[in-house]
């Protein structure tokens, strides 16, 4: 019988199974009864012995967003102590872009690389030399999503962009920076801090059509908070490399936003972009909004309790274009507002903000979301003009559409509150401000707007009064859940999804996360896991809490 071929995976699965063994843990021993698998990998990806171990078992624990050091220790049975003496094992992987190590504590496990093993071919560093300025740009793009998205430290993102600046000096975009001192003698001559803003500000420009960028804008980009406060107060007394050298300008228009919005001078984007369409007719954060069309929303199947599913429903069945248009002319003819506001609130990972999706693909309505946390702004003052702005704008969205889109705001709590009385601090009387305009827009309201919230009791009793349609969306009671099992894990039975069902009380969120584990182990292994297995993956859904007792969690 022909010896199944070797691949990287497999022999990593061959590792990962010895360690696994609850009775060796993990040994030295593995190194000879493993001889074979640990040279394969270490021969495909130019790792030593160790290193080839070491990745073996942070693939293993990937499926997981971020992976903290003090559990690989746990799952390889030794100290945190004795792992940190693979410390420079785990740089040189770091180094070799194998995995992303930050924050000094946590790994991760890029998604290209697994792509690559999956196919057993080494994953390799893209070149980094004659880039042309679109493929340099692609590059700087996709380093401040990583970042964004918590998978590159700061530091790692600067660095590999300074790489890039200076392995490519002939790109238009490089020798543009160089015109106006951006670039010096080969390297970008700002601090850590200011290259950070620089590279965002180029990121946004081209990639998010924001050319009013505010610091909020750097909430995700910003390692350390204290920083935005720190470039804050230097650019509010004139004293960024970026102001003095003159590259970027504050902006606003008829006063209308504060000072704090900037972006990089005309003149000098028209140089730096003029191999990627040089300047763009301008669009401002005042008239930009997100809208998501009906037909870009993918159909998912969702289920609920008896009591949801009517409501849900009959809600439909009113946000039908035709049923709408009806019930607005009736209640104009009453005398009555025509504005529909409804409020789903509930458990976390019960369906709410996938339920305005649906709802908005089946009636056949764009859908706009509103960032939260784009609003509240630290500033008093930008805060109440940025909420203004978002129902001055979805007016006129409402005015210019055939169908009235929908405005949904989610997690509202944050700014859907509870008024204070006799507030005297500033934030307080923001927070009051915001909710005033908010209340009197509901009141004027000409479209459909749908909140979701995990936290009622936040909500203040005058924004409860103006909600239409209040739908609760409880946990799915036992037959609900077996419906939802078997949607996400259709190779079940009908007695393994009810096991399931009936043994962990979990959301329809919990699930979809448990179905992405299993997924995620079929792509690494090669093969199905068992029923036992899942199960066990729904183990790892439970957290300890201080007392040793199990608590659940939400997706």
């Amino acid at each position: 019988m022909k010896e199944k071929e070797k691949t990287i995976l497999g022999c990593m699965s061959g590792i990962i199974e010895d360690i696994r063994d609850t009775e060796k843990k993990f040994n030295e021993k593995i190194f000879e009864e493993k001889a074979e698998e640990i040279e394969y990998i270490s021969a495909m990806c130019g790792t030593t012995p160790w290193q080839s171990v070491l990745l073996s078992c942070i693939i293993e624990r990937s499926n997981r967003n971020r992976l903290d050091k003090s559990d690989l220790a746990r799952f390889m049975g030794m100290s945190y102590i004795k792992l940190l003496a693979f410390d420079t094992d785990l740089a040189s992987l770091h180094k070799m872009r194998l995995i992303v190590v930050y924050s000094d504590s946590y790994i991760h496990l890029p998604s290209h690389v697994l792509s690559s093993l999956s196919k057993n071919q080494p994953y390799s560093i893209p070149d980094n030399y004659n880039l042309d300025t679109p493929e340099l740009m692609k590059r700087l793009r996709d380093l401040l999503k990583q970042r964004m998205e918590d998978e590159l430290d700061e530091w790692d993102m600067v660095e590999r962009l300074d790489e890039l600046m200076t392995n490519n000096q002939e790109c238009s975009f490089v020798k543009a920076a160089a015109k106006y001192r951006i670039f010096i003698d080969g390297n970008l001559d700002l601090c850590q801090q200011e290259k950070v803003v620089f590279y965002n500000l180029v990121y946004r420009y081209l990639y998010e059509d924001d050319d009013q960028v505010g610091w909020h804008d750097f909430n995700d980009v910003f390692q350390d908070s204290s920083d935005i406060n720190v470039m804050r107060s230097r650019y509010r007394r004139e004293g960024l490399l970026l102001q003095l050298r003159g590259i970027i300008e504050p902006v606003g228009e008829d006063g209308f936003f504060n000072i704090d919005l900037f972006h990089i001078k005309d003149e000098i984007k028209e140089e730096l972009f003029e191999d990627v369409g040089g300047l763009r007719k301008r669009t401002t954060r005042k008239t930009r909004m997100k809208l998501i069309p009906s037909k870009d929303i993918k159909p998912r199947d969702l289920f609920y309790n008896p009591g949801e599913a009517e409501q849900v429903n009959r809600l439909a069945s009113l946000l039908a274009d035709a049923t709408y248009r009806s019930t607005c002319e009736r209640l104009k003819e009453s005398g009555l507002r025509t504005g529909f506001s409804c409020i789903f609130y509930g458990s976390p990972g019960t369906g709410k903000t996938e339920t305005v999706y649906q709802l908005a693909r089946q009636t056949g309505r764009a859908l706009v979301p509103i960032n939260v946390s784009e609003i509240k702004s630290c500033w008093v003052g930008e805060s109440e003009k940025l909420i203004k702005n978002v129902f001055d704008k979805y007016r006129k969205l409402v005015q210019e559409s055939d169908i009235a889109p929908i405005l949904l705001f989610n997690e509202a709590d944050a700014i859907f509150g509870i008024r204070r009385e006799a507030a005297t601090d500033a934030v307080d009387k923001m927070e009051n401000a915001i909710q005033n305009i908010i209340l009197q827009e509901m009141e004027e309201l000409d479209g459909i707007l749908i909140a979701t919230t995990n936290l009622t009791q936040n909500l203040d009793k005058a924004f409860e009064r103006r909600f239409l349609y209040k739908i609760k969306f409880n946990k799915p009671l036992p037959d609900v859940k077996s419906k939802i099992w078997k949607s996400f894990l259709p190779g079940l039975s009908d007695e393994q999804a009810a096991e399931l069902s009936s043994g962990f009380d979990f959301s329809g969120g919990q699930i979809e996360n448990v179905s992405r584990k299993k997924v995620i182990q079929t792509i690494i292994e090669g093969h199905e896991p068992s029923f036992d297995e899942v199960k066990g993956y729904c183990g790892e859904e439970l957290i300890d809490n201080n007392n040793g007792q199990r608590k659940r969690i939400g997706f």
